[in-house]
């Protein structure tokens, strides 16, 4: 899902079904459709229109979105560094500790998670 300034792509969200309860390195390169966890890849916003509410509105309509898919998945999962804890707890998003499935660069990465109503 995309937000765009004329025909700018300015910001994005996007993610993949996994079968796997939680982000995993491997989950991230593989969508398995029907899976009960969608784990998102990227939430990003040129450098240039940060801190103007655009990724929080574009995670907004990206989980109304998910929860219209059928079969929806249940629960929303993503890996992020600490210093995003309270963008993604403000989203609704509960802090699952240091995610030792996912590895990318030497960096320590924190799970979370949005389970969603049935």
């Amino acid at each position: 899902m995309g937000y765009f300034i004329a025909d700018t792509l300015i910001g994005l969200v996007c993610g993949v079904q996994s079968d796997k309860p939680t982000v995993t390195t491997d989950s991230l390169n593989k969508h398995i459709p029907n899976g009960e966890t969608l784990c998102i890849q990227s939430v990003c916003v040129d450098k240039g229109h940060r801190k103007k509410g655009i990724a929080a509105g574009l995670l907004r309509s990206y989980i109304e979105y998910i929860k219209q898919l059928t079969p929806r998945p249940k629960r929303i999962c993503l890996c992020a560094h600490d210093y995003l804890i309270p963008f993604y707890t403000k989203a609704g998003f509960k802090v699952t500790g240091i995610n030792k499935q996912f590895q990318w660069g030497n960096a320590e990465w924190y799970g979370f998670e949005l389970t969603l109503d049935e």
